[in-house]
């Protein structure tokens, strides 16, 4: 599901379009990280616990210490990426006359292009 908001530019006001348009960016860019970082801190905590574990070279105390290292800051990066959403939401639901509709995301556009085999 894809949200789009329509904001009629006659009624908003520069400097605050590029606000939201700002905010929009610094979202996706939150999001990226955090995708980025659940795959790599991610693996580093499985491998601690499966390595330190599976060895029996680390206590479960240290396993434990070890894998909260790690996904601390995935907690840390997602709680930031809520607050900027909500940021956003807020200016959002500011604009006046702006209008906002949940679309349906396609299954495989390509697909239904004709592009797929």
């Amino acid at each position: 599901m894809h949200t789009v908001t329509r904001i009629p530019p006659s009624v908003t006001p520069r400097a605050e379009l590029g606000a939201i348009m700002a905010d929009y960016f610094a979202l996706e860019r939150l999001r990226i990280v955090r995708r980025l970082l659940v795959v790599r801190l991610g693996g580093l905590a499985l491998a601690t616990v499966l390595i330190g574990r599976g060895f029996d070279w680390l206590s479960p105390a240290a396993c434990a210490a070890g894998a909260g290292m790690f996904l601390v800051p995935l907690a840390w990066v997602w709680l930031i990426e809520l607050r900027t959403d909500w940021q956003l939401a807020r200016r959002l639901e500011s604009v006046p006359g702006a209008a906002t509709h949940v679309v349906p995301s396609a299954p495989n556009a390509q697909f239904e292009q004709g592009k797929g085999t």
